[in-house]
């Protein structure tokens, strides 16, 4: 009976035997397959050149700082008449109500953020620019075209420029405003969470003057820039263009 059932055994041993190589040769195809499919992925992004865009940078700072050591950067929003130096005064977060950007004395004010709340390197989620509503026309008097939605819709960029650097930013947002400083309401540059509570508060505005991109994707490491003004016609409020940081290039 031992007889007749060998070769049966030795059949299933030979099958066995079959199967295990198949299954070795199966698995390791697999592995050399994945393993080939992430070599050659490292490798496409250690054969990438990293490259940064290099332009010419429009704005002379040299001049500019033996003007006023004050200037750090240059906005300009294309067709719409706003381009001036941006200053910081190193102590005083009043001066440039009152003084043009040579440090003379004036109503036009000039372009400025405040030391108390901002860096000069727009590293910080949330930078405010101040400047007057002049009645003629000039410093921020323009922002109020953003009112008009086909004016936003087709003005919807602004750059910063910087003795290093361009800055473009994308305005999703242009809203009235009370007067509430606004750095200083929403601790935005150390606390995510007010940070979001100011971005819902912009995008939840309604009023007639008000222009949002309601679909905007915004997330919790954003940089904006608010162009912040008087409102049209009520000077104890404020309207403001917001933008978000978009691209950034190294100027020569």
């Amino acid at each position: 009976m031992e007889e007749k059932n060998r070769p049966k055994k030795k059949i299933l041993m030979v099958l066995a035997g079959v199967i295990t190589v198949i299954v070795a040769v199966v698995v390791i195809s697999i592995f050399t397959s994945k393993n080939t499919v992430d070599t050659d992925y490292l490798e496409s992004i250690i054969e990438q050149p990293v490259t940064t865009e290099t332009i010419e940078n429009p704005i002379d700072f040299e001049k500019l700082k033996n003007v006023n050591e004050d200037i750090y950067a240059w906005i300009e929003i294309p067709d719409t008449g706003i381009s001036y130096p941006i200053l910081q005064h190193p102590s005083d977060d009043a001066y440039y109500i009152t003084h043009s950007y040579d440090r003379s004395s004036s109503y036009y004010g000039a372009v400025f953020s405040q030391v108390r709340y901002n860096k000069t390197d727009f590293s910080d989620n949330c930078t405010v620019l101040y400047g007057h509503r002049m009645n003629d026309g000039t410093m921020f008097a323009g922002l109020s075209k953003y009112m008009d939605r086909e004016y936003f819709d087709s003005h919807n960029k602004f750059y910063i420029y910087m003795p290093d650097k361009v800055l473009e930013y994308e305005v999703f947002a242009a809203i009235p405003f009370d007067n509430r400083n606004i750095l200083y309401a929403w601790n935005c540059n150390n606390d995510p969470r007010q940070y979001w509570s100011f971005i819902r508060t912009i995008m939840n505005t309604r009023s007639m003057d008000a222009n949002i991109k309601e679909d905007y994707d915004l997330d919790f490491y954003d940089k904006i820039v608010i162009l912040s003004t008087c409102y049209p016609g009520d000077s104890s409020n404020r309207y403001l263009v917001i933008g978000c940081l978009k691209n950034e290039n190294n100027t020569r």
